[in-house]
């Protein structure tokens, strides 16, 4: 029983459970850079959902004597296991097709065999081949840069942003602004990541990946990732199959040679 005049504390738990509430709301609020990691990690989490997307991705390469060169690509992704990327020509090869499902990654080129590889393989591909090939971009997958956005970058959240709605003019979508910087000057990674998030959705709509290239400095300078919208894709669309004609052959990639065109 309890004195009179006195003050009881009779559910301790209930009063436990609302302290960890406000912990929680001070933890996201308090900080921007806290704000903006909630934000990737929300965004990572509607990226790994089942729903097909298309993205436009578009690179600027600088390269001696030649100077800079903008490349363009389509990128499809489904969840977390699954995407494809089409690639403009690159020589020897033509125009070529890679993606990941959930049991194999694969390399459909124009010309030559097509290569199928387990899950390290195509960044294996990318690593070899990318000088030779100005490969688009070394990030295959919008899941991919948000991990590594979370990971390895210093994050903001800047004020909030409108994006034109693309092929519906005077519509607008408000976005969610995240700006990372990179933790590790010595990494070959983007010197910064920023990110676009769709406020009411939560999906990333645009990525841009920027290597801060100094005068005299050759390479990949900037990468653009953008939602071109929601898509209905063929059943086999994360399958080799559905990027080649019938009767071609078909290669296991070992990475036992330096150059894709000696992989057979």
């Amino acid at each position: 029983r309890t004195s009179p005049g006195r003050p009881s504390i009779r559910h301790p738990t209930v009063i436990s459970q609302f302290g960890v509430l406000a912990l929680g709301l001070w933890w996201q609020l308090a900080s921007p850079s806290r704000r903006a990691y909630a934000t990737v990690q929300e965004t990572l989490r509607r990226a790994a959902e089942p729903g097909a997307r298309h993205y436009n991705v578009k690179a600027v390469v600088q390269r001696p004597l030649l100077g800079k060169k903008e490349i363009t690509a389509d990128l499809y992704v489904d969840g977390t296991d699954r995407f494809a990327l089409r690639h403009p020509p690159i020589p020897l090869l033509g125009e070529v097709w890679i993606g990941r499902n959930e049991r194999e990654s694969w390399i459909v080129p124009t010309h030559g065999p097509i290569l199928v590889g387990d899950a390290t393989m195509l960044q294996r591909w990318i690593a070899e081949n990318a000088d030779e090939t100005d490969f688009a971009t070394p990030y295959l997958h919008v899941t991919t840069i948000l991990k590594r956005t979370s990971r390895h970058y210093d994050l903001q959240r800047l004020p909030d942003a409108v994006l034109a709605e693309r092929d519906q003019p005077g519509t607008a979508v408000r976005c969610h602004r995240v700006h990372g910087v990179l933790r590790d000057a010595t990494s070959e990674r983007p010197r910064t990541i920023d990110l676009w998030v769709d406020r009411d959705t939560g999906i990333a709509r645009r990525l841009v990946l920027d290597w801060k290239l100094q005068p005299g400095q050759f390479g990949r300078s900037k990468v653009t990732i953008e939602l071109a919208g929601p898509v209905e894709l063929p059943p086999n669309w994360f399958e080799p199959s559905a990027h080649h004609a019938e009767g071609r052959p078909v290669s296991r990639a070992s990475f036992r040679s330096h150059s894709i065109h000696r992989i057979s």
